[in-house]
Parts: structure tokens; sequence; C-alpha cells
């Protein structure tokens, strides 16, 4: 006899319990399973398309990162408060794990700099984001 094991989640309790029933046959109910909130609904990467402007690294519930980034906002904490507006529309919390530049020209995308209220962004990690969203793009990291 195969078994099959559940986790329940509920606010208050996580309980295991087994099942001989086919795994096809168990119920799927967001009360058994709730859903944890994710940021597939929210785009990995919203820049303009050209020009030199401030832009933030934002991390999800579940670690996902996100790139905003705009010449309309004169401060990285209006790029973050835009972003939180839009999440907290979905159900999600996020957090600035800081900021710089980006300096676009068409395919070209430089990241530098800093952000002087959230600190530095880790651009590495702002270039992986930025390279998986614009494969044909060269994307690079220098100073201001």
């Amino acid at each position: 006899m195969n078994r099959i094991f559940s986790l329940i989640i509920s606010p208050r309790t996580a309980q295991l319990f087994t099942s001989t029933r086919p795994a096809t046959a168990l119920p799927v109910s967001s009360r058994l399973f709730p859903i944890s909130r994710t940021m597939s609904s929210l785009p990995p990467v919203q820049i303009d398309d050209s020009g030199t402007y401030k832009y933030i690294l934002i991390e999800g519930p579940n670690g996902e990162r996100l790139v905003r980034g705009t010449a309309s906002a004169d401060y990285h904490n209006k790029i973050f408060e835009a972003a939180e507006k839009d999440a907290k529309k979905q159900g999600v919390a996020l957090k600035c794990l800081g900021g710089g530049k980006i300096q676009r020209d068409g395919n070209n995308i430089k990241i530098f700099g800093k952000s002087e209220g959230f600190g530095p962004a880790d651009h590495s990690v702002t270039a992986e984001v930025l390279k998986k969203a614009y494969p044909n793009a060269k994307v690079t990291i220098g100073e201001e």
C-alpha cells in the first residue's frame, strides 16, 4: 500500500496526515494549501527605454528580485513607494535591497552608483535580473 503524505498548514498549526488515496483523489483547496503570494503577477523589470535615471533592487516575499527605475523619480524612495503600491494590490510585501543608477541607450544598459537613502544595490544581482528580461542587451556594471 502506498501512502501519500500531505502537509496541512493553517495560521495556528501545521499537521501531517497520511492518506491511502491516490494523489489524484486528494482534494486541492486553498484552505488546505494556502497559496503563498508570489511576484509572478508583477513584472521582474520595469525601467525606462532610454536615459540615465535612478533604480532600485527589490526583494519579494519568496526571494524574487525585481528592478524598478525611472527618470520621473527625483528620489529612490519614490520608485519604491510606487512599487509598494502595485504590490499591495497583489497582497504582497516588498523589501528594498538598495539602489543606484541605470544608463540605458537601446540595448546597452550600464548599472552604477548608489542610493543615498537605501544604500548601494548589489549591481551583479541587478545585472542578472536585467539580462533575463533583456537577453539581447549588453548589461555592464561601471563607475559613475
